[in-house]
C-alpha cells in the first residue's frame, strides 16, 4: 500500500518505516500546527494511530479539534514551567513563539496572546493513559526545545523515538548543542539527520536503529500529500465527469423515449387526422356528387315539364282552334237556322211554349 506523506522533509516516511508495523499507536505533538499541512502525525492518524497535539495558536488548536477528534488536544505552550505566558505571532503562523524562547529575539510580533502553557513532565502524567507506551515524540517549538529537553525526567517519559527541530528556523543552521547532551545521557541515541530534523532513538529499542540507516526512498513506496490530493482531485473530476457523462448518457436516453413517445403519438394523431381528412374529402366529395345528380334530376324534372308544359300548351291551342272552328261553324249554322223561313214560321211557338214552362214554374 502506498504510503502518504505529509511531513515537511519526510519526517513520517522516516517514523512509519521503523514503527509501522505498530496498530493503534501513540504519539506526542509538541507543536502540532495543522492536522494536516506538514503534520508529521497525520499519516499515521489515518492509520488509526492516537496522541496529544499540542498547540498554543487557538486558530490551529480550533483546527485540531475539528479534525482529530480521537487526538488530545491541548490548548498550550510547552514551557519549563506551569502557569500563562505570552504567544507572539507574525505573518508566518509556522513562526510563533512564546516571549521567553530564543526565536523571540528576531520575530517582529503582529499579535501578542496571554495563553497557557505547561511542562512536557506535567503533559505526559496527566493525559498519557497508564501502561501507554509514547511510540514517537515530535519537538518543534520554535527555540524553545532547549528549555524543554532539559527539564524533562527522561526516566518517566520513555518515547521510543525522539524528532526534534535542530536547525534555526528558515535556516539551515545546527543548534541542538544546548540540548542534544541531556538526550545522550538519557541514553538516547543519535540515529538520523534530514537536514533540519535530528532523529534519536531510546536504547531499549536499539534494534529499529536498522530502519534509520538511509534516507526516504524508492522503496519506501511513498507518496507526497500534495501529489496524493492532486490525483485525488483528478480522480474526482474524472469521476465527476464520468457521473456528468451518465447523467448525460441518462437524460439523452430520457429524452429519445420522450421524443419517441411523442413522436409516435403525434404519428397516431397524424394518421387519425389523415383518415379524418379522407373521411371528410370522401363525404365531400359524395355530398357533391349528390348535389350534381340532385341538380341534374332537377334540371331533367324541369326540362320534362317545360316539354310537357309546351306539349299541353300545343294541345290546349289546337283544341282552342277546333273549338274556335266549331264555334263559327255552329254560329254558321245557328245563322243559317235563324236565318230560315221554317225558324221564323215556328217563331210563335217557341214563345208560346216558354210563356207555358214559366207558368208551370
Amino acid at each position: 500500500m502506498t504510503f502518504i506523506s505529509y511531513a515537511q522533509n519526510f519526517e513520517d516516511v522516516m517514523l512509519w518505516r521503523a514503527l509501522g508495523h505498530i496498530e493503534d499507536g501513540f504519539y506526542v505533538d509538541l507543536g502540532a500546527w495543522s492536522p494536516v499541512q506538514d503534520s508529521v502525525t497525520a499519516a499515521f492518524y489515518e492509520a488509526g494511530w492516537s496522541g496529544i497535539n499540542v498547540e498554543p495558536n487557538p486558530q490551529l488548536y480550533a483546527e485540531l479539534v475539528a479534525a482529530r477528534p480521537r487526538d488530545i488536544n491541548l490548548a498550550c505552550a510547552v514551557t519549563e514551567q506551569q502557569g500563562q505566558t505570552e504567544l507572539w505571532l507574525g505573518d508566518n503562523s509556522g513562526l510563533g513563539c512564546v516571549q521567553e524562547s530564543d526565536q523571540a529575539k528576531t520575530l517582529a510580533p503582529t499579535q501578542r496572546l496571554s495563553v497557557a502553557c505547561s511542562t512536557l513532565n506535567t503533559i505526559v502524567a496527566e493525559h498519557v493513559p497508564s501502561g501507554q507506551s509514547i511510540h514517537f515524540l515530535k519537538i518543534d517549538i520554535e527555540g524553545m526545545e532547549a528549555a524543554v529537553i532539559n527539564s524533562t525526567n527522561w526516566q518517566t517519559c520513555r518515547p521510543w523515538v525522539v524528532v526534534v527541530e535542530a536547525a534555526a528556523p528558515m535556516t539551515l543552521t545546527p543548534n541542538f548543542e544546548a540540548w542534544e547532551p541531556t538526550l545522550l545521557q538519557a541514553d538516547y541515541a543519535f540515529v538520523y539527520s534530514d537536514g533540519i530534523n535530528r532523529f534519536y532513538l531510546a536504547h531499549e529499542h536499539s534494534d529499529l536503529a536498522v530502519n534509520f540507516s538511509h534516507p526516504p526512498n524508492y522503496f519506501d513506496q511513498f507518496m507526497l500529500y500534495g501529489h496524493h490530493h492532486a490525483l485525488q482531485a483528478h480522480h474526482e473530476a474524472s469521476r465527476w465527469a464520468e457521473t456528468l457523462e451518465e447523467n448525460a448518457r441518462k437524460q439523452q436516453k430520457a429524452l429519445e423515449s420522450q421524443l419517441a413517445l411523442v413522436n409516435q403519438d403525434w404519428t397516431t394523431k397524424f394518421q387519425a387526422m389523415q383518415i379524418q381528412l379522407a373521411s371528410s374529402l370522401y363525404e365531400k366529395q359524395r355530398s357533391q356528387r349528390a348535389l350534381a345528380e340532385a341538380r341534374q334530376a332537377a334540371q331533367d324534372r324541369e326540362a320534362a315539364l317545360n316539354e310537357r308544359l309546351a306539349q299541353q300548351q300545343v294541345n290546349a291551342e289546337a283544341r282552342l282552334t277546333n273549338a274556335e272552328h266549331r264555334l263559327e261553324e255552329t254560329t254558321a249554322t245557328l245563322d243559317a237556322i235563324h236565318n230560315s223561313t221554317s225558324w221564323r214560321v215556328t217563331g210563335p211557338l217557341r214563345a208560346l211554349v216558354t210563356a207555358i214552362k214559366r207558368i208551370k214554374n
